[in-house]
């Protein structure tokens, strides 16, 4: 009879455990991760927006979509990119001629830059970086994509722009650095 009472409640937990819920976990997401994480497109899962091996021009004026800004540690300052330290990442952003530059930034300074997000294909010049998501708009210049709640708009060539409203896709993109402006000065030790 012990034996029955010491049996019965593990016999029932082991047919029960496969219906208790998984644990939940939060998990945090980053609008850019690391360029070390995501240099290489992961395999296509959806539709592609952009068309692989296609390259697109910085527009006179900049880009049709939403500028982003990020504020962190100078870590490299080139005339053709920046590298910058956001928390525990480095993310990468291509410097173009029309870059703005304020207070004479160099390595070592705070600095806040402020970039656009534009679809590219992996050309190994700059950091590529990757979202997949749903289009919520497509137009000729510019793609809308969600990921989770959040919004992310992404220039495109208008003739390169693939797929349709409600479509899941793996978007490839860069950074393009609108301007870069000193916050703090590099402290000498």
């Amino acid at each position: 009879m012990k034996l029955i009472r010491l049996f019965l409640p593990v016999a029932l937990l082991l047919v029960s455990a496969h219906r208790l819920p998984a644990p939940i976990q939060e998990i945090q997401e980053s609008p850019t991760p690391k360029p070390e994480q995501s240099a290489k497109p992961k395999p296509e899962q959806g539709a592609s927006a952009v068309a692989q091996g296609e390259t697109m021009q910085l527009p006179s004026g900049g880009f049709n979509t939403k500028p982003y800004s990020a504020t962190g540690l100078i870590e490299r300052l080139e005339p053709d990119l920046i590298l910058f330290q956001k928390g525990h990442e480095t993310w990468m952003a291509q410097r173009t001629a029309d870059t703005q530059i304020n207070g004479a930034p160099k390595a070592g300074d705070v600095a806040t830059v402020i970039y656009w997000l534009v679809a590219t294909k992996d050309d190994h010049k700059t950091a590529t970086y990757q979202i997949s998501g749903s289009i919520l708009e497509i137009d000729n210049t510019r793609v809308v994509v969600r990921k989770g709640d959040t919004r992310w708009e992404i220039a495109t060539d208008n003739d390169k722009v693939r797929g349709r409203i409600g479509d899941n896709v793996d978007v490839t993109y860069r950074l393009i650095a609108k301007s870069i402006t000193r916050v703090e000065e590099r402290r000498e030790r």
